[in-house]
């Protein structure tokens, strides 16, 4: 399996108004590209991680319309923000395994009102394809859905 990373490593900027006080949080939770560049090869793991670098916003959709044949079995995702949430759930929803897992570390969040409310609206939609997990022992990630049926 490969690992595929989309990170904008410039923190959180692209805020809705679902986001609420969020915005607070501006600039925040950079992260370093060229650490993680080092910690991959550091694991020799160059061949199993692909760096998707930029929004995911704009990322995801172009690595999925170019890899059609993706399909992902576990999905950790965080960014806090009800736009990239609803993206990563809605576009990778159908190419997520049954038995896969998306992981949330935000859900139910005061700060990060949006990817609850990301999380909500998909539920609404595809909510009898999933299960909700708690995560235990654990601050976060706060929230697993595990893909019951397609």
């Amino acid at each position: 399996k490969q690992t595929h990373c989309f990170e904008g490593f410039e923190g959180l900027d692209t805020f809705v108004p679902k986001d609420g006080a969020a915005t607070e949080t501006r600039g925040k939770y950079k992260g370093s590209y060229t650490e993680l560049l080092d910690l991959i090869a550091l694991y020799d793991m160059t061949d199993e991680i692909i760096i998707h670098k930029g929004l995911v916003q704009e990322t995801l959709p172009a690595a999925l319309a170019e890899r059609t044949e993706l399909t992902f079995s576990f999905v950790y995702c965080d960014v806090d923000l009800y736009e990239p949430t609803s993206l990563i759930l809605n576009q990778l929803h159908p190419r997520l395994a049954q038995g896969g897992v998306f992981v949330l570390d935000e859900w139910n969040a005061e700060i990060f009102p949006g990817e609850t409310l990301a999380v909500r609206e998909f539920l609404a939609t595809h909510g009898d394809s999933y299960a909700m997990e708690h995560v235990p022992r654990t601050r976060q990630p706060n929230l697993a859905l595990r893909k019951i049926k397609a």
